[in-house]
């Protein structure tokens, strides 16, 4: 009898002690985040190591490191070995990667708005970008709101971009004519065919084989990623049209967004304004470091005349107008910033 009255002393004491300790336990917890707990975070970015992009996104996320005190960590996967970029979406949407790069003329299919940030010749110049950029960041923030997406900074997906092919520098309209070119999304498409060429739609990552094995006879490249995939290897005629492109939003999944605490989360988009604003300049400095690059490396790069400049970029921008009439409300928010700053 003593025995078991024993027994059922131990069990209450043990369950008394399992209480107890879950309750601490949870304590703890709401203690660490209302201190902020330390937040590791992976990132897809379609682009290598080496490219230009990673310039901007290493001094972001070194940034953001250094002023969070090692709070905020993100950690990049590069060359897509997460997600492909037409994924990225997605799955930083659901939840299946952290965060992510997104590119404009991958997600413009999905969200129309983006074809104003996707087509080639968005901006002109730094000045423009730069007037731009805080109105830009506001209406982008809200449209990938709607998707359970965070906006972190944002960038030009080129200041400049290249015309390539493996015999021949195409500096005029009509060559273009019935060629099959690779395309980054909807309305670079569209101008595509514009030229007289059939667009293809591949992901980055296959560009450089699909150059290599004649399925596309050429593609107009930023001229970073042209560099950093060697695509000067397989088709060293390049011809710089002077033209923006593909806007380039960095993201994370809301949910992880709402566990920082609101000091780090301000100290983020503080970082990510100063870093945003700057990667025009960054991304024009790298370019011309690729391009010095691809000639050394036996490319051919031709700069068009004012004449040859004009004559693509009437073509770029006759799709402004089909683009709005599809974009809604948040693309004509958008298409009036980037007017009001170019007529600037």
């Amino acid at each position: 009898m003593k025995i078991v009255n024993f027994n059922k002393l131990a069990v209450f004491t043990l369950l008394c002690t399992i209480v107890f300790l879950t309750a601490c336990s949870s304590e703890g917890e709401s203690v660490n985040k209302e201190d902020g707990e330390n937040i590791s975070i992976d990132m897809s970015l379609f682009y290598t190591e080496n490219d230009a992009f990673s310039q901007s996104f290493t001094k972001w996320t070194e940034l953001v490191e250094k002023e969070t005190e090692g709070r905020i960590v993100f950690n990049p996967h590069y060359s897509a070995s997460l997600v492909s970029l037409f994924d990225t979406m997605d799955a930083v949407r659901n939840g299946s990667v952290d965060a992510g790069v997104l590119s404009a003329g991958a997600i413009s299919g999905e969200i129309p708005a983006m074809g104003l940030l996707e087509v080639l010749g968005t901006f002109q110049k730094e000045e423009q970008f730069k007037a731009s950029y805080e109105d830009i960041t506001l209406l982008l923030g809200d449209i990938l709101a709607k998707e359970n997406l965070k906006l972190l900074f944002w960038s030009p997906g080129s200041t400049d971009v290249l015309a390539i092919h493996n015999k021949k520098l195409l500096k005029e309209v009509d060559q273009f004519k019935d060629m099959k070119m690779r395309t980054a999304g909807r309305w670079q498409s569209e101008q595509i065919q514009r030229l007289g060429a059939s667009p293809v739609s591949m992901d980055p990552s296959e560009l450089y084989l699909a150059l290599q094995n004649g399925t596309v006879d050429s593609t107009i490249q930023a001229v970073s990623l042209a560099n950093s995939q060697n695509l000067y290897e397989v088709t060293p005629k390049m011809v710089s049209l002077g033209a923006s492109s593909n806007v380039i939003p960095y993201v994370v999944n809301q949910d992880i967004w709402d566990k920082i605490s609101p000091e780090d989360q301000e100290i983020i988009e503080k970082v990510s304004k100063q870093v945003g604003e700057a990667t025009y300049s960054d991304l024009g400095q790298k370019e011309q470091e690729a391009i010095e690059n691809m000639k050394k490396e036996g490319a051919e790069i031709y700069l068009l005349t004012s004449d040859e400049q004009e004559a693509f970029q009437k073509i770029f921008r006759s799709v402004y107008d089909e683009i709005a009439k599809t974009a809604g409300e948040d693309g004509q928010k958008l298409l009036e910033v980037l007017k009001n700053n170019e007529e600037e």
